[in-house]
Parts: C-alpha cells; structure tokens; sequence
C-alpha cells in the first residue's frame, strides 16, 4: 500500500509540473493555428502542407510540447517562454535561448538556410508553436513566480495554479471556439491590423505583458467566474493576434519560395 501511494503522489507531480510548463493547452495552440491558416494566403498554405507532409497544422501547434518528454528535445525546454522580472522591459541579448530568438532563428533559417525538407518542417513547426506561446501573457510574465506557475490559486473551489488557469482553464470554462476568436477581427482597428501585418515578436511580448496587471487582479487567492468572463476577450483577442502575426510571418517566409 505504501508504494502504491508514493507511486499515486510520484504520478500526481509528474503530471502537474507537466501541465504548468506548457503554453497554451492543445485547444489554444490549435486556434492559433488555425487563425494563421485562415489568413494566409494560398501560396503559403500550399508550402506549409508540403514541408508538413502529412502533418496537419493542429498537430504541428503542438508538436513541441507532445516531444517534450524525450530527451533528444531537451535542448528546447527553455524556448517556450521569455519571463522578465516585475518593472522591468525586455532587453534583447543574442545570447540568451528564449521564445524570441528561437522564432528568429526559425524564421531566418527558413528564409535564409539550405535547409533539408526535414529541417524545414521542424522549424515550421517551431515557429507555430512559439507564436502561440508568446500569445498567452503568462509565457512573458515575471521571472520571480515563473510565469505564475507558483502562484497557487482556486477557481470555482478547485485548486489549480494561475499559469495552468491561461493554459487552457479558461478556454474550457468559457468555453472559447475558433469562431469566437475569429468574429473579433472584424472589432481591430485599422492600426492593429497593420501592426499583425508586421508579425513583430517584440510588439507582440509588450502586448502580451500589457495584461499582466488585469492578469494578477484578484483577491485571497480565489479566482471565480466573474473573473474568466472579464478575461475571456483577452483570450480572444491574444489567440486572434497570434494566429494574424504566424500569418503573416509566414507569407514573408514563402513569397520568394
């Protein structure tokens, strides 16, 4: 009985330190990905289909968290996030392995590289993986909380940590669909538009961090449905943005391919 229960607990932290590490869950990369699909343009879908071959780009979105746990891809833990202490702004530094320079280096070794089909395909995949990140605010949060994975929370009575709650917490309360996302372009501005149009990542991080203060805006650690609805066109939009800016990366990747 007693391995039994050290094996339940063994499990049990295994799964949570797993599920706080991740980014967007599968529903919210899949409609970034999504988004992207739907606004690029046909030339570029036709290329991301080849270099995918076969893979779809719902599966692609979440390739680098499904091979998370192999060893071979240990190497890409760190390229998921970019926290950066309370107060301060993002510095760029060349150096650093983080969401930033990885969707640079993607994006230049597609454009720029002799790459096999192969490569091409990882980095696709690495560049829509990194878009969702990004999009989802705790991925730019503060260093000293870890994205608020320690910031341990209750929503609707249940124990869960804040991180975990923008991964996909919710997105499944609210339930959040691809449509929703999609009606607000129709709401963007002009100038938001434009700004997608130019997939800056370091645009993209400031936007992100800008909903931290409403992000931390609760009490006594308890978290109820008054707050989700207040978020969810956060969520809405921050899944919309990404998915505009993937888009249009990608468009420039392959126009001259």
């Amino acid at each position: 009985m007693h391995k039994i229960s050290i094996l339940v607990v063994t499990l049990m932290i295994t799964l949570f330190s797993t599920q706080n590490s991740y980014g967007w869950g599968k529903e919210g990369h899949h409609m970034v990905a999504e988004v992207a699909w739907h606004y690029m343009n046909q030339h570029t879908q036709e290329m991301v289909t080849k270099y995918l071959n076969g893979i779809t780009v719902d599966s692609a979105a979440t390739w680098m968290d499904d091979v998370r746990s192999d060893p071979k891809y240990k190497y890409m833990s760190s390229w998921h996030f970019i926290n950066i202490p309370k107060g301060q702004e993002y510095v760029p530094n060349p150096a650093e392995t983080n969401c930033i320079n990885e969707m640079n280096k993607a994006c230049n070794n597609l454009k720029n590289g002799k790459l096999s089909d192969d490569e091409k395909r990882i980095n696709i995949m690495v560049l829509i993986h990194l878009w969702g990140d990004l999009s989802q605010p705790l991925h730019t949060g503060y260093a000293e909380d870890r994205g608020g994975n320690m910031v341990t929370i209750t929503f609707n009575g249940k124990e869960t940590n804040l991180h975990s709650l923008w991964d996909g917490g919710i997105i499944y309360d609210r339930k959040i669909k691809l449509d929703n996302c999609l009606a607000l372009y129709a709401h963007l501005s002009e100038k938001e538009k434009e700004e997608c149009k130019k997939f800056n990542n370091v645009a993209a991080l400031k936007q992100s961090r800008s909903f931290l203060p409403q992000i931390y805006d609760f009490e006594d650690a308890s978290i109820d449905e008054v707050y989700a609805v207040k978020n969810q066109a956060v969520i809405e939009k921050q899944i919309l943005t990404g998915g505009l800016r993937l888009a249009a990366m990608l468009d420039d990747v392959f126009k001259k391919q």
